[in-house]
């Protein structure tokens, strides 16, 4: 539905994640948060790594406003606890997925010049990513960062 909005400023589409972003914050249980969570981090990379076209080319600042959903919903997964066995599947589910677009952006940063990932690249790995991932410390974070990061390894050997 989004990707279907006619919109080449990307207003509609941002301001679809900025509800989204409240409904995760909103969200009454942790298992709804998470899977809002999931769905805000895979519509936010959907746009960073879709093929653009030449003369249609994202903006670095909307670029950039798409990556700080996707970076919001990882700092989020990286600083919380795990989750019970209710929220157990929406966990997994939300690792997956930003575990499969930390893969696809480590790719397309380097190899998909038609995507916005590549024209902020040098931005998203420095100046989104270090503070995310800085602003998480403890324990459970290290942990979480770690089986984030199984889960890229196993799809880069796939």
């Amino acid at each position: 539905i989004l990707a279907s909005l006619s919109d080449d400023t990307f207003g509609l589409q941002l301001q679809l994640l900025k509800n989204m972003e409240t409904g995760m914050e909103a969200a009454i249980g942790p298992g709804d948060s998470l899977l809002i969570g999931t769905a805000l981090a895979e519509c936010a990379s959907f746009f960073l790594m879709r093929r653009e076209d030449e003369t249609k080319r994202m903006e670095p600042d909307v670029a950039k406003q798409f990556a700080h959903y996707w970076l919001q919903v990882l700092g989020q997964h990286l600083s919380s606890e795990a989750r019970s066995s209710m929220a157990k599947s929406a966990d997994e589910s939300l690792l997956q997925n930003l575990s499969d677009s930390f893969y696809k952006f480590d790719q397309s940063s380097f190899n998909r010049p038609h995507s916005a990932i590549y024209h902020i690249r040098e931005w998203f790995w420095g100046e989104g990513m270090e503070p995310t991932v800085m602003k998480c410390v403890g324990y459970s974070a290290d942990e979480r960062f770690a089986e984030l990061l199984n889960c890229v390894m196993v799809l880069k050997q796939q």
